[in-house]
């Protein structure tokens, strides 16, 4: 008979706490996103900014026009040092050589 009160005791106690979990599960999923909102704006804070690591690429001229690009936009017309702003660029120099 003893064990039986204890039983019912352990049952009681179990229901009592899943209840309380059922009315405050609400609350514990706010502060979990609450939490992840933090930890997102510290790692946020902590990451340098893309703009430290890129260095400024070095700007070439056109050959046929003169325009300055930057040297990883520009097209090279094979072997030497020409360079083109634009495929335009390119097809002109090529005409002013033949003609």
């Amino acid at each position: 008979m003893g064990n039986l009160k204890y039983l019912v005791l352990i049952a009681l106690v179990a229901l009592l706490f899943f209840f309380l979990y059922q009315r405050l599960r609400p609350y514990f999923k706010l502060l979990r996103e609450f939490v992840q909102t933090i930890r997102h704006f510290q790692q946020v804070i902590a990451r340098p900014p893309a703009t430290r690591k890129q260095q400024p690429e070095k700007l070439v001229s056109c050959l046929t026009c003169g325009t300055f690009v930057p040297i990883g936009r520009a097209i090279t017309a094979g072997s030497g040092d020409a360079v083109f702003c634009s495929i335009d660029c390119l097809k002109g120099q090529r005409r002013a050589q033949e003609g």
